[in-house]
């Protein structure tokens, strides 16, 4: 049940990831690509996890592979973006923030699939501090960080801040009302 969970938030954080990515574009080819090659992928590693086979404790290597494979499938777009704005010097506490989230997804599961600390104090960590426990609360630092980086790329591409344009934004693929955007992005200012 675990490894479901898992799956599912990666698929929530590449498909919001893709959506702003692509916020600009005039067809939305690249964006239902990437959803589609991301949720197929996301399900042939919910398969994979279910079978007995790799819920092995030797294959936890082999999963932590595959959720990492996963993980680096949804950044595409992100990495696209980035290089397609040049990289500017504004974008890099928006960049740390997404390599931050990635970072610690597989610091974390490096400690779960190495057994780090029982390993080296066998006995010591069987109620508190596992690598299990470990690997969530680095689980949660990720996805903390993930919700700060879209609320700002949300921010940067919904609201325009010169890179889509406030001209363009009713062009876009969205369709939708400024005033309705900026509600859903910070509720407490908008009024």
């Amino acid at each position: 049940m675990d490894y479901l969970g898992i799956c599912f938030q990666f698929t929530g954080s590449f498909v919001s990831l893709s959506y702003f990515a692509y916020y600009c574009e005039q067809t939305p080819t690249k964006l239902i690509t990437q959803i589609i090659l991301g949720m197929i992928f996301c399900v042939c590693l919910v398969i994979a996890v279910m079978f007995d086979t790799l819920t092995d404790h030797r294959k936890r290597f082999l999963r932590l592979l595959l959720f990492t494979a996963l993980g680096f499938s949804g950044t595409y777009p992100a990495w696209e973006w980035f290089s397609g704005n040049q990289w500017r010097v504004a974008d890099y506490p928006l960049i740390f923030k997404f390599c931050f989230h990635g970072a610690s997804f597989i610091f974390g599961g490096l400690l779960y699939a190495f057994r780090i600390p029982e390993r080296f104090i066998p006995g010591k960590c069987d109620f508190w501090f596992q690598s299990h426990q470990i690997f969530h609360l680095f689980v949660v630092a990720s996805i903390y960080s993930f919700y700060l980086f879209i609320y700002e790329f949300a921010q940067t591409q919904v609201l325009g801040n010169n890179y889509c344009g406030k001209a363009n934004l009713g062009q876009n693929l969205n369709h939708v009302d400024e005033k309705y955007l900026k509600l859903i992005i910070n509720p407490v200012n908008s009024y």
